[in-house]
């Protein structure tokens, strides 16, 4: 006792001059303002504020947010001895750590009292600019000490106040042995408060010890069901980390399925089972009403199956190893779905505006005829042409969209557009092989497309008007009465499929009827029927469905044609049609009036032979159908050589029929050019036209010169712009002061500039294309002659076609101001005549 009463006396003595009980906290010397007489307002921040920067790391998350804000801290506090002992715990044993910990804690517990006021502090502060200081309060140094060290003594060893738990019944029920619980019993409530214990189960809590359970394979179902009760009641303290925590995690238990836990991703509340069969869990059959709120509201899990779900379930069935029977058929079921939610004749808002649609489409989730799951990388096919399809349906490079039999592609048409997938029919380019073969014009069937041309546009304005209408805006009409029909022997046909810029997939095979649409031509057998012939005139018009039948009809049977339109109650062409009647009402006229000057000819080559022989003509029995085709003018077979055109009369370039080819050397030559050989060919003399110097290109020209030179340069813009609107049908087209525009989503895709449209612009080309960011420059040169002649180009634009090469065009135009003028494309002339295949011939020398 009276070793106590003196411990107690000494105690009472250190006390006085100044010694802690507790853990020591005191004013920091750096911060400390002493408020005498002596110092001014302004002394005192001069010399606060440097000071005060010091300790930016300290309060970055308290009061330095706003760079351009000067401040100071006034009174802050400091622990010398917590930050000694934080030191120390660092060094001890885990055993001495924990015994250190609760020394710590429960002195903290007992002498809270003293510590109430330490753990603030006043701040004064001013933005730039600002007059005067501002003032407002923020945790001291030791506040903050005491809330971001792990120094508080749990079940799981030392822990950040904030992570640590109460050990009490209802918290452990809760949460099980999850989280770290306090190791010592405190008694100060206004410390537990203060230093942000949990009191209670917390939702970052629950959703740990969710992610424990699954980790663990727990089955125990009523614990699941108890920690889905506590989230939904605290739901929104923090409604989006709960969210967001079942959509990236498995933490819905479901009871005797191959996986067991499924995010929010993977299940629907509704038993669609008929629909997606076990490619999605269904959550009604494993929990009842109680949790529909938490699940469907509150979560967000579909009620029942939206586009998205169909989109995610065959996402999920495209990362199966082995596609079954039942998927098949769940994968139609989707195509369907989808495609009803984007007719716009059922919704409103169809799915692919929506932002997880672009995402989707590019992901691997076309079944192919393969077998296989493809991402669709313009190498995947609709099948709409089975001839085409056995002809292609072999090659690596290509597949086809695989679709259930008795599933026509109609059905599913606006899933098929919305992913950008292709028609078969529509992506193969077929041209004839006619280099080993001979093929004569058949004027019998030339004749028969002209009579039936006119039908065909009856039925087609008034079955097909909006058809009609587009054909009539491309030229495509214009184009129509001049095909002509050749005879071939042996014909065969290259198809070519452009998967990509660098890849173009090709087949040769033989065929009875093609339709040659840049030489407007129809190639034939000569054992091809007339059906073959009505299949392939329909497709001059493009792929219009049924038209091909009614072409058949009136083909096989042109002596009936007016009772045939009768039947099928189709009129004739309207008065505002009448330019289009006048013009194939002339075509008509032209093609018998050339029959009968064929038909007179050959009566009087005839006579000239036989009186070259000094022989009387033989009359020779023929049969009816000879008879009848001898008074037509034409032979047994129908057939006459081709000879050459003579020159039309004059029209202007709108009349004048779309003809384009590609300049075709005629021996190809395909190799590379070095550049070593680009320089050694440049020192080659130059053309021509250098005799005359750099002038201006009308210069020197005679008017009809003239007139011939900008008449083609109004040909070629046309057939420019027919192959752009052709080329891009979905753009929207904007006539320009100096050409055109078409657009799409108010992006330009293709602008052409006719430099000498409102007069000679003295360039050296004439007209420019931008196309998707890529020019092209190209120089008109035409002549009224059909044959090839030669033409001449200027020193400048020698110089300019050699610079630019593959971006540089001639466009010849053949027959200028007649009904039979054609344009040839000839690319890259520098390289050409760099390779041998055109020639440019020299008449000066340069030192």
């Amino acid at each position: 006792e009276e070793k106590s009463k003196k411990v107690a006396g000494w105690k009472e003595f250190f006390l006085k001059i100044g010694i802690w009980e507790t853990v020591m906290v005191k004013k920091d010397p750096e911060t400390e303002i002493f408020k005498g007489p002596e110092y001014s307002f302004y002394e005192v921040t001069r010399k606060c504020i440097p000071r005060s920067e010091k300790r930016n790391t300290i309060w970055k998350n308290e009061i330095w947010k706003e760079t351009d804000r000067k401040y100071y801290i006034e009174d802050d506090w400091v622990s010398p001895h917590f930050c000694f002992l934080l030191e120390k715990l660092n060094k001890e044993s885990p055993e001495n750590k924990i015994e250190l910990s609760k020394r710590m804690l429960k002195l903290f517990d007992k002498n809270w009292d003293i510590y109430k006021d330490t753990i603030k502090t006043k701040y004064y502060y001013r933005y730039s600019g600002q007059r005067g200081w501002s003032e407002d309060f923020t945790k001291s140094t030791f506040y903050i000490m005491l809330l971001e060290n792990a120094w508080i003594p749990t079940t799981k060893g030392l822990h950040k106040p904030s992570e640590v738990f109460l050990d009490k019944p209802e918290i452990r029920e809760v949460l099980g042995d999850t989280v770290p619980y306090l190791a010592v019993k405190i008694e100060n409530e206004d410390f537990i408060r203060t230093l942000g214990i949990n009191t209670q189960a917390s939702v970052e809590g629950v959703l740990n010890y969710l992610k424990v359970l699954v980790k663990q394979e727990s089955k125990d179902k009523e614990k699941f069901e108890k920690l889905y009760r506590f989230l939904d009641e605290h739901f929104w303290e923090d409604a989006t980390k709960i969210k967001e925590a079942f959509k990236q995690n498995s933490l819905i238990f479901i009871p005797d399925t191959d996986r067991n836990y499924y995010s929010s991703k993977e299940v629907i509340w509704k038993d669609v089972s008929n629909i997606f069969g076990k490619n999605r869990i269904y959550l009604e059959k494993y929990y009842s009403e109680e949790f529909r709120t938490f699940f469907v509201e509150k979560l967000g899990i579909s009620e029942k199956p939206t586009p998205k779900d169909y989109a995610d379930v065959l996402c999920s069935i495209s990362e199966k190893n082995h596609i079954s029977d039942e998927d098949k058929r769940i994968i139609i079921r989707i195509y369907e779905e989808l495609n009803r939610n984007l007719n716009p004749d059922k919704v409103e808002n169809p799915i692919s505006n929506e932002n997880w649609w672009n995402d989707f489409i590019k992901k691997p989730i076309f079944l192919t005829d393969k077998g296989e799951f493809w991402s669709n990388d313009g190498d995947i096919f609709i099948n709409d042409n089975n001839e085409l399809y056995k002809l292609f349906k072999g090659e690596e490079d290509i597949g086809f969209l695989w679709l259930q039999d008795g599933t026509h592609p109609d059905e599913i048409k606006f899933f098929i557009d919305a992913c950008c997938l292709r028609y078969l029919s529509k992506s193969v380019e077929i041209e004839p092989l006619l280099q080993e073969t001979t093929y004569l014009k058949n004027d019998e069937y030339t004749q028969l497309i002209q009579t039936i041309t006119l039908y065909v546009l009856q039925y087609l304005f008034h079955k097909e008007n909006s058809e009609y209408k587009k054909l009539k805006e491309n030229g495509t009409l214009d184009k129509i009465g001049e095909i002509e029909v050749y005879a071939v022997d042996n014909l065969k046909a290259k198809y070519s499929i452009e998967v990509s810029k660098e890849r173009t997939v090709t087949k040769e095979a033989r065929r009875k009827c093609i339709y040659h649409k840049d030489k407007n031509r129809i190639y034939m057998e000569s054992n091809g029927s007339i059906y073959d012939l009505a299949v392939e005139f329909s497709k001059a018009f493009g792929e219009i469905k049924g038209l091909d039948d009614f072409i058949m009809n009136i083909m096989s049977n042109p002596k009936n044609a007016k009772d045939i339109m009768r039947a099928k109650n189709i009129e004739s062409l309207p008065e505002s049609e009448k330019e289009i009647l006048k013009k194939f009402s002339e075509n008509k006229e032209r093609g018998e009036k050339a029959e009968k000057e064929q038909r007179k000819m050959k009566v009087e080559a005839s006579k000239e032979a036989e009186a070259e022989r000094g022989k009387k003509p033989v009359e020779m029995k023929k049969t009816k159908s000879e008879k009848e085709e001898t008074e037509k003018g034409i032979s047994t077979r129908g057939i006459l050589v081709e000879t050459k055109e003579k020159e039309g009369i004059e029209i202007s370039p709108e009349e004048a029929p779309i003809r384009v080819e590609k300049y075709t050397p005629e021996e190809v030559k395909e190799r590379e050019i070095t550049e070593k050989e680009v320089k050694s060919s440049d020192k080659k003399s130059v053309t021509k036209s250098q005799s005359t110097g750099d002038r201006t290109r009308s210069e020197g020209l005679s008017e009809e010169a003239k007139k011939i030179g900008q008449w083609g340069e109004k040909y070629a813009f046309r057939c420019i712009k027919d192959e752009m609107i052709k080329k891009y049908p979905d753009t929207s087209l904007k006539d320009t002061e100096q050409g055109f525009r078409l657009e799409k989503d108010g992006k330009v895709i293709v602008e052409v500039i006719w430099l000498n449209k409102n007069g000679e612009s003295g360039q050296h080309y004439d007209i420019k294309i931008t196309e998707n960011g890529k020019e092209i420059f190209i120089e008109v040169k035409s002549t009224k002659e059909y044959g090839k002649t030669q033409f001449e180009v200027s020193r400048e634009q020698w110089k300019f076609l050699k610079e630019n090469g593959d971006k540089y065009y001639i466009y010849r135009v053949y027959g200028a101001r007649t009904k039979n003028a054609k344009l040839e494309k000839i690319h890259n002339p520098a390289k050409l005549w760099k390779e041998e295949k055109i020639e440019a011939y020299p008449i000066c020398i340069i030192l």
